[in-house]
């Protein structure tokens, strides 16, 4: 059998007669959204990859797809692929591997994931004195998770001209295994249905833009079963267990952490939050005033609204966001506030500091 490349972004093979490295362009012909979608599991599409998220990738990739596996072919992959793109000495990581990688056991898909990541934590500990990474969160990290729909469903608005973002983010949830709800327009469901093959369940609504918060929420208690309201550009990378755990226990309050190149280098934002659950019980109270997901103090108003309900923050790395300008206005941000007073709201003026500041996580001086 002859030896293949196979790109982790877009799943396209080649000869590995092919000059190295091989430069895909990430549109193999032919390629429909729900192959694509695969292919990248574990390596998103359009984000940047590094050695470690390459062949983690794709050993997850045999394992999800159940690929044919065969010994041979992988060590010639990995000697043609993986070894030439190792950090140089300059770092000590080379050295430190070289050592490590004749553990590594190339005998089935599993084995060969199981010891890369053991592998991968060994040079992690010695080289930068990082924590070691649980078999469970890196399974979580590169294989898809085992269904959500027990528990929750995402719920989300998507913004018709953000479409390579938000199919990162939608790729992401389904990976965390989650099913997926999008309100929008008649004529934005037209539109938008074939982009997003990952949404499992599109709903209408008759608000002009973003649909309020109260449309979103109320798909709780039309399905009868808890939410996770989210932002559409938001990932999900981690164990859908820290979900689960905190649904169960109360309201879910995600926090996002930001990035410029790639996720797992994210910091905790500041001030805003991203993601909520909802049962079906506190979807119906909720009013139905004019706030929007993405829009200024929407998180706030909704933050208010469970003040005194059981809040379960997580704001460890799970939910990701990308940094990109700002969608709205110093003018947009005061209106909104000045709306959240007009709801009856006691938030403090003007940015609701010492109301962000009372939670658990606040902000810090940067």
């Amino acid at each position: 059998m002859a030896v293949i490349v196979i790109c982790e972004i877009c799943g396209a093979t080649y000869p590995d007669s092919w000059p190295k490295p091989i430069n895909c362009s990430h549109s193999r012909p032919g390629k429909n959204y729900n192959e694509r979608s695969k292919a990248s599991r574990g390596n998103p599409r359009g984000q940047s990859s590094n050695a470690w998220q390459l062949i983690h990738s794709r050993l997850a990739r045999y394992l999800d797809l159940s690929l044919k596996w065969n010994a041979t072919e992988q060590v010639h992959w990995y000697e043609s692929n993986f070894v030439p793109i190792i950090p140089s000495n300059d770092c000590g990581c080379e050295d430190h591997w070289t050592p490590i990688a004749k553990k590594l056991d190339w005998s089935t898909a599993e084995s060969a994931f199981r010891s890369f990541w053991a592998a991968h934590n060994e040079v992690s500990i010695k080289h930068a004195g990082h924590p070691a990474i649980p078999y469970d969160q890196c399974r979580a990290l590169y294989l898809p998770q085992p269904s959500m729909d027990d528990c929750c469903v995402a719920v989300t608005s998507l913004a018709p001209d953000r479409i390579e973002r938000q199919t990162v983010c939608l790729d992401s949830w389904e990976m965390a295994g989650l099913s997926i709800h999008a309100v929008q327009s008649a004529t934005e469901i037209e539109q938008l249905k074939p982009i997003y093959p990952q949404v499992s369940q599109w709903r209408s609504s008759d608000d002009v833009g973003p649909p309020r918060i109260k449309r979103l929420a109320s798909i709780a208690y039309l399905l009868g079963q808890t939410i996770l309201l989210i932002n559409a550009d938001v990932e999900i990378h981690g164990e859908q267990r820290l979900i689960r755990e905190a649904i169960a226990g109360g309201v879910l309050v995600g926090v996002r952490h930001n990035y410029d190149s790639v996720w797992w280098q994210g910091k905790p934002e500041q001030w805003g939050v991203d993601a909520f659950s909802f049962t079906p019980e506190a979807a119906s109270r909720l009013l139905d005033l004019d706030f929007r997901i993405g829009r200024p103090v929407w998180d706030y108003w909704i933050l208010d609204y469970f003040k005194s309900s059981q809040m379960n923050w997580i704001c460890e790395p799970l939910f990701f966001h990308k940094t990109h300008e700002l969608g709205w206005s110093d003018e947009d941000f005061k209106a909104g506030f000045e709306k959240l007073q007009q709801s009856g709201s006691t938030i403090d003026q003007p940015y609701g500091a010492v109301f962000r500041k009372s939670f658990p996580y606040p902000p810090v001086n940067k």
